[in-house]
């Protein structure tokens, strides 16, 4: 990262951007590999999970990201 970047892209940027990939249909990067935002046990407690509320009022949590498969 550089310096000074997680003061210009905080954790709420990083939610939204995990929602809007969520919500994009994307599920698959160019090597191939099959990309997921599974729930885990990891999102019953707040730490190293992030949460966002879409536009319809939906909270979201998100926990990891996962990549499976050729790359």
């Amino acid at each position: 990262m550089l310096p000074g970047s997680a003061a210009e892209y905080g954790a709420d940027d990083f939610a939204r951007d995990l929602f809007l990939l969520d919500r994009s249909g994307v599920s698959r990067t160019k090597g191939g590999a099959q990309v997921s935002l599974p729930a885990s046990t990891g999102t019953k407690t707040a730490r190293g999970v992030y949460t966002f509320v879409a536009p319809d009022g939906q909270i979201l949590t998100y926990y990891g990201i996962r990549f499976d498969g050729a790359t």
